[in-house]
């Protein structure tokens, strides 16, 4: 099985597994190969739009009877959802989508399309979700605003986050987090829930 971190970069894992397929990255793959989502560690799943289930194990098929109904992006060999059908596939399945993902790829588009969301061609139905998450997404980068002092990244000698590579970066995040002053360690998912609701009391104060 080829997993991400056998390669110089998650783009170009994503292009080694779906290259030439009649298939089309989507949710968090495509925000990955779109470079609007870091992506994680060792990654081994692809989720992608199909026209039938891939005999690839980590290959999750969302079965349509057209590629054309959805829109996409040709990058040479590669299909990929556009920001906003990607967007719009994690918003309407919020639930079971990866928020981290989602809230990092807003942040990214927004400050990469000069401070606007305008060219996100959010759908009706998924609105109110947009807008629940916009702010946040917009502070997302904004360290001493959403993460507690008391929390930090459980590696030895202190980096500066811009001479991290990306997969020192991962690994930092795959680790987790601890606390500076209890030394406890969390799980990726409780900074996530710690940082979602520190940005919550700031955003009310």
């Amino acid at each position: 099985m080829k997993i991400s971190s056998d390669y110089t970069s998650n783009r170009a894992w994503l292009r080694d597994v779906v290259g030439n397929q009649p298939m089309i990255l989507r949710s968090v793959s495509a925000l990955e190969f779109l470079q609007l989502f870091v992506g994680y560690f060792s990654e081994n799943k692809v989720e992608v739009y199909a026209l039938e289930e891939s005999p690839e194990e980590n290959i999750q098929c969302h079965i349509v009877e057209n590629l054309d109904t959805i829109e996409y992006i040709r990058f040479e060999n590669v299909l990929c959802s556009s920001p906003s059908q990607a967007v719009n596939d994690m918003l309407s399945d919020f639930e079971h989508s990866d928020e981290t993902a989602l809230v990092e790829a807003l942040s990214k588009y927004y400050y990469s399309h000069e401070e606007s969301f305008s060219g996100l061609n959010i759908k009706k139905e998924n609105q109110k979700q947009f807008e629940e998450l916009k702010d946040w997404a917009i502070n997302y980068f904004e360290v001493e605003k959403i993460v507690p002092r008391s929390l930090h990244l459980s590696y030895q000698t202190p980096t500066a986050l811009g001479n991290m590579s990306q997969t020192e970066l991962n690994t930092a995040l795959q680790e987790g987090y601890e606390s500076a002053l209890t030394g406890k360690k969390y799980s990726v998912e409780e900074v996530n829930q710690i940082m979602k609701e520190e940005f919550k009391q700031k955003a009310n104060v």
